[in-house]
C-alpha cells in the first residue's frame, strides 16, 4: 500500500474510532421497496447503466500471458476477453457467429484457437474466424471477414479491464470514468502484479443493490458477523471519499488501536488490519484491499428483479506472496466464501423474500451508512436524468 496514503487514512480513522464516529451524511435516507421489486426499474438498470456503461471486466493480471481468455456474465450478456502475442486486450460477444452457440464455457484458459463445441467453427485472439469446418463447399462465397466475433469497447489502465457489454457502442473514454486522483491510487496496488488464489460464481435470489449494499456500511458487523468478523473489526469508524461516481471506504478494525502513542513512521494499520480499503466503482464492482490478499466481487442484476450473479475473485498482491503463503491463502479464500454465503448473502436473501410482503413501504439508511447513500444517489442520477 501507498505509504503517504496508509499514513493519511490511519490518521482519520483514528480520529473517528476515538469518538465512535465516521464519516456521516447529513440526513438519514429512505429508498422506497419498488427501487428493488419494479421490473421497469429493473430492466431500466439493465439495459441504461450494465449494458451501455462502462463495467470491470478483469484485472489486468487474470490474463498475464499471450492468447489467455477469460469469460464473464455481465448482466446476461457473456463476455470473452482475449491478449494476443502483441500484449493487446481485447473483447467480445461471446457468441459463434455461425449459429450463436456460446464459444467458451470455461471462465479462464489458454489458447490460440476458440472452437465453438456445437460445429467447430475456430476463432483466434483477433476475433478473426480463423477455421471452419467445410468451409470450401459449405461456405462457399462466405466472407470470412464479417464473420469475426463481435467486439465491443474495450480500454485496459491502472491494472484493470473495463468494458461496455453492447455491440455497437461508442469507446470509453476512461478519464471520464475514473478520476486521476483515483487513477493515482488504483496504480499505488499494483494490480498487473496480482495472482488469483481462487474464483467462484455466486448466483443469489436477491435483488442486485442488496448485494452491493452489503459492502457499503460496517454497522451489520456487530450483529451479523459477530463471531466471525466483529472479533477482528469495527462496527464504526467508517471513512469516506467520493472520486466522481466512484468512493473509496476504510473500515477500521480494533488491531488500529495499536498505533495510538506509537510514531507515524511505525505505523503498520495496513499489514496488521488495522485498516482496510475498499474501492466501489460504479455501478457495482466491489475491490477490497486487506493485509494479506484482496478481493473482487463484480456483481450484476440477474434476468428478474429478485436475482443477481456475484464473480468473487481472490488475489495474492504478488507472485512471491501467492508461493510461499499458498495454504494460509487457500484457507483465507474459504473462509471468505463462507461469511459471504452463509452471513451476508444468506441475509440478503431473507430480506429479498420479505420485500413483496408490504411489511416496508421504504429501507431506511443511517447517517453511519454514508456510503450506501452516496450509491443509490449515484444510481439515481444515471437512471432519472
Amino acid at each position: 500500500m501507498d505509504r503517504k496514503l496508509e499514513v493519511e487514512l490511519t490518521e482519520k480513522a483514528l480520529r473517528w474510532v476515538d469518538n465512535h464516529l465516521g464519516d456521516y451524511a447529513s440526513d438519514v435516507f429512505e429508498n422506497p421497496i419498488k427501487n428493488y421489486t419494479d421490473v421497469e426499474i429493473h430492466n431500466r438498470e439493465t439495459d441504461e447503466i450494465f449494458r451501455k456503461l462502462p463495467q470491470v471486466a478483469a484485472y489486468s493480471c487474470e490474463l498475464p500471458n499471450a492468447n489467455d481468455f477469460k469469460t464473464i456474465e455481465m448482466a446476461g450478456i457473456s463476455i470473452l476477453l482475449t491478449r494476443d502475442n502483441d500484449g493487446q486486450a481485447h473483447a467480445y460477444i461471446n457468441v459463434c457467429r455461425h449459429r450463436g452457440a456460446k464459444l467458451v464455457a470455461d471462465y479462464t484458459g489458454s489458447s490460440k484457437r476458440m472452437i465453438c463445441p456445437y460445429h467447430g467453427w475456430a476463432y483466434d485472439a483477433h476475433g478473426k474466424l480463423c477455421g471452419v469446418n467445410g468451409a470450401d463447399v459449405a461456405f462457399e462465397g462466405m466472407c470470412r471477414v464479417e464473420k469475426a466475433l463481435t467486439p465491443v469497447p474495450i480500454v485496459e489502465r491502472h491494472g484493470i479491464i473495463w468494458v461496455i457489454p453492447s455491440a455497437g457502442e461508442s469507446s470509453i473514454d476512461i478519464d471520464t470514468v475514473v478520476s486521476p486522483e483515483l487513477g493515482a491510487e488504483l496504480d499505488s496496488w499494483n494490480l498487473s502484479d496480482c495472482v488469483v488464489v481462487s474464483r467462484r460464481p455466486v448466483p443469489a435470489n436477491a435483488n442486485w443493490k442488496l448485494a452491493v449494499e452489503t459492502f457499503m456500511e460496517n454497522y451489520h458487523l456487530k450483529k451479523l458477523h459477530e463471531d466471525t468478523l466483529a472479533p477482528y473489526m469495527t462496527w464504526y469508524g467508517t471513512c469516506q471519499q467520493a472520486f466522481g461516481d466512484n468512493q473509496r471506504i476504510v473500515y477500521p478494525g480494533h488491531s488500529l488501536e495499536a498505533c495510538k502513542g506509537v510514531p507515524q513512521e511505525e505505523w503498520k494499520a495496513f499489514s496488521t488490519w488495522g485498516i482496510s480499503v475498499l474501492y466501489h466503482l460504479f455501478p457495482s464492482t466491489i475491490m477490497l484491499f486487506l493485509g494479506d490478499h484482496y478481493q473482487m466481487f463484480q456483481i450484476f442484476p440477474g434476468r428478474e428483479p429478485g436475482t443477481s450473479f456475484t464473480m468473487q475473485t481472490i488475489f495474492a498482491p504478488n507472485a512471491r506472496h501467492a508461493e510461499e503463503c499458498k495454504e494460509a491463502l487457500q484457507a483465507q479464500s474459504e473462509r471468505i466464501s463462507m461469511v459471504l454465503d452463509t452471513e451476508d448473502y444468506y441475509q440478503i436473501q431473507l430480506t429479498e423474500s420479505g420485500l413483496r410482503s408490504k411489511g416496508n413501504e421504504s429501507f431506511v439508511f443511517g447517517r453511519n451508512e454514508l456510503p450506501a447513500h452516496f450509491f443509490h444517489k449515484k444510481l439515481s442520477e444515471k437512471l432519472f436524468k
